[in-house]
C-alpha cells in the first residue's frame, strides 16, 4: 500500500506541475512591460542592499536562473535578462533577494539528495516487490522525513525570499504600485509551483 500511495502522490504532483509549466509559459510570455528589465532590477537591489560585488550573467537557456552563492553570480536567462517585463522583474529581483540574503542551510541539499538516490529509490522500487511491513515501513519514513527536509530546506526559503522581494521592491520604490501588485500575482504563482512540485522533485531527485 505504501509505495502506491507515494506513487499516486507522485502522479498527482507531476500532473500539478504540467499545468503550472504551461501557466508559467503564458505568464513568462503575456507578462506586462515594465520599466525595468530582469538584470538591471537585480542590479539596483544589489546597489541599494550594499552587495555591488554580485555579478550578474546571462545564460543561453530560457528558464535558467539561479544565484550561485560559491563563484558570487546571478544568472539570468534570455527570457528575463534584457527583457522588460513584470516577469523578468519577479525572476531578476527574486535571484537578487537569493544574493542578499542567502541561506547557506541549503547546502543540506547535497546529503539529502545522496539519501534519495542511494536509500529512498532503491528501497522504493523494493517495496513494489516485496510486502514487508518493515521495509514499507521505512520507505514510508524516509519519504516522510525527506518531504519535511525539502520543505525546510527549499520550498519555505523560496517563500521567504518572494516575500523579502516585494518588501525591498516596495521600500525603496523602485516599481510603481501596479507593477507591485502584478509582481504579487506572479510571486503566489510562484508560491504554488514550490508546494505542488514538492512530491515530485522527491522521487525524481531534483
Amino acid at each position: 500500500m505504501t509505495p502506491y500511495a507515494i506513487l499516486l502522490i507522485t502522479i498527482v504532483s507531476f500532473l500539478l506541475n504540467l499545468h503550472a509549466s504551461d501557466r508559467l509559459t503564458r505568464i513568462a510570455t503575456k507578462s506586462f512591460a515594465a520599466n525595468f528589465s530582469g538584470d538591471e532590477i537585480a542590479e539596483k537591489i544589489l546597489k541599494a542592499q550594499k552587495h555591488p560585488h554580485i555579478k550578474i550573467r546571462q545564460t543561453d537557456t530560457i528558464g535558467d536562473h539561479l544565484y550561485d552563492p560559491l563563484i558570487k553570480v546571478i544568472q539570468l536567462g534570455p527570457d528575463v535578462f534584457g527583457c522588460k517585463t513584470i516577469y523578468s522583474v519577479a525572476v531578476g529581483s527574486h535571484e537578487a533577494c537569493h544574493a542578499v540574503k542567502f541561506q547557506y542551510f541549503r547546502f543540506f541539499s547535497v546529503p539529502v539528495a545522496f539519501i534519495v538516490k542511494f536509500v529512498f529509490i532503491p528501497l522504493f522500487i523494493l517495496s513494489f516487490f516485496i510486502k514487508a511491513p518493515f521495509l514499507h515501513g521505512m520507505v514510508l519514513f524516509l519519504y516522510a522525513s525527506l518531504f519535511l527536509m525539502k520543505l525546510l530546506i527549499e520550498v519555505l526559503d523560496e517563500v521567504r525570499i518572494n516575500r523579502l522581494s516585494i518588501k525591498i521592491l516596495n521600500q525603496n520604490h523602485f516599481i510603481s504600485l501596479t507593477e507591485l501588485c502584478e509582481t504579487k500575482k506572479i510571486y503566489r504563482f510562484f508560491n504554488y509551483t514550490y508546494f505542488a512540485s514538492l512530491p515530485l522533485k522527491i522521487v525524481l531527485n531534483r
